[in-house]
């Protein structure tokens, strides 16, 4: 699953996606609501930050490429500068 948007709503919403990612580790919205409330306490985050931390790849905007490779016909492997040889 990726997303360009940071979850910004609320707890049900976040279960519901890691629920979706791993069943076996988020069984219940019970449970989650449980462990975690409405994420307004600083242990509460802390514990939820480790929990899902095997869930989340965080890339910065600057840490993007800018141009597609696709884009730039010199980065194509495949492509052969020279096709006479």
């Amino acid at each position: 699953m990726l997303s360009g948007t940071p979850l910004q709503n609320n707890t049900t919403e976040l279960w519901a996606l890691l629920n979706f990612l791993d069943r076996s580790v988020f069984k219940s919205l019970e449970d989650f609501h449980s462990d975690f409330g409405t994420l307004t306490d600083a242990d509460q985050i802390e514990k939820l930050n480790e929990k899902i931390r095997p869930y989340l790849l965080r890339r910065q905007k600057g840490d993007v490429e800018k141009v597609h490779p696709s884009s730039n016909p010199n980065s194509n492997p495949n492509s052969n500068p020279n096709p006479n040889s």
